[in-house]
């Protein structure tokens, strides 16, 4: 499922086209497509670290940040279709695998869904949004810089 959306991206890399799907689903009438609140993460903080859980209805397809650093990431219910510069392939939880720094992963919900990423947080900052930056790509330069 996940391979036919990208199919209008046709002629772009695996990178393009998962940005190429973020804008198309970004471009969608508000008022046909899940709110930030329905897609919202539950954040856990313990001892030097950070988890982030999302929960994914069946037949939702999403399009995941882009990471500085190697984490952890867990299906923890559910079956996905995951497409990413490794590749397509189908998760059946329970899954876990290391997440690759830059990578963009484009995710299907093939049934309901509970994804989990774990990663360091050695200040045990609690602040969501500082977290999240300091592991997220969010500077198109920075981003640039690591396409070249």
């Amino acid at each position: 499922m996940i391979s036919e959306m990208m199919e209008f991206a046709e002629g772009q890399t695996i990178l393009q086209k998962a940005f190429s799907l973020q804008e198309a689903i970004e471009e969608i009438p508000e008022d046909e497509k899940l709110t930030k609140e329905d897609l919202e993460p539950i954040h856990y903080f313990a001892d030097g670290m950070y988890l982030r859980s999302l929960f994914i209805p069946e037949g939702v397809a999403v399009v995941g940040e882009m990471h500085k650093y190697s984490h952890f990431t867990i299906l923890a219910e559910g079956t996905s279709t995951i497409v990413s510069q490794d590749g397509e392939f189908k998760a059946v939880a329970p899954f876990v695998f290391t997440s690759t720094p830059h990578a963009k992963r484009c995710v299907y919900a093939d049934t309901d869904c509970t994804w989990i990423t774990v990663h360091l947080n050695l200040d045990n900052c609690t602040d969501t949004e500082e977290v999240a930056n300091r592991h997220i790509i969010t500077d198109k330069k920075e981003l640039l810089e690591i396409l070249k």
